[in-house]
């Protein structure tokens, strides 16, 4: 290739460095705010159990579900 033909690799090397970075922090944070419901979730459940409001066998069948 030409110099016309090098002049396309930095830019686009760093187009691609930038869309790798923007995926992998997009999917970390989906990854963390699904754990962080789930974590709620539970808290939630063992509150309720904690209450009364649950009995035994529910709580675990949940418990299990959510896990």
């Amino acid at each position: 290739m030409g110099r016309d033909g090098a002049t396309w690799w930095g830019p686009l090397t760093l187009l691609l460095t930038v869309l790798v970075v923007v995926t992998v922090a997009v999917l970390w944070t989906r990854w963390n705010d699904g754990r962080a419901r789930g974590d709620d979730a539970l808290a939630e459940l063992r509150r309720a159990y904690a209450r009364g409001d649950l009995t035994d066998d529910e709580y675990e069948r949940r418990r299990a579900r959510l896990s």
